[in-house]
């Protein structure tokens, strides 16, 4: 009671350094599996609007970024990714909601 302490905190460097090309979305959408990383699309089904089916691409990781991740390759600006990804499998038949 009544003493100081002086406390020093180092942080180890970056392994991987922030990629300005890359595309960032949240952890949330990437699925890690032994075979690799990957984030879901939905192609939608010919007969139905509000119908669709699960595909997945295999995506390589870059830094994380507090609750997002970088993607390097695999993805384009373009595609539409489902954003929560827990449960989910390749070729599963979704609801769409608009």
């Amino acid at each position: 009671n009544g003493q100081t302490a002086r406390v020093t905190i180092t942080r180890p460097k970056a392994t991987q350094q922030v990629i300005s090309s890359a595309i960032e979305i949240p952890i949330a959408a990437l699925k890690i599996t032994p075979q690799g990383s990957f984030v879901f699309t939905v192609t939608k089904s010919a007969t139905s609007t509000d119908r669709g089916t699960l595909v997945m691409h295999k995506v390589t990781e870059g830094a994380l970024l507090g609750e997002r991740i970088q993607i390097i390759d695999g993805i384009t600006g373009d595609m539409i990714l489902v954003t929560d990804v827990r449960g989910l499998q390749d070729g599963a038949v979704v609801t769409i909601k608009q």
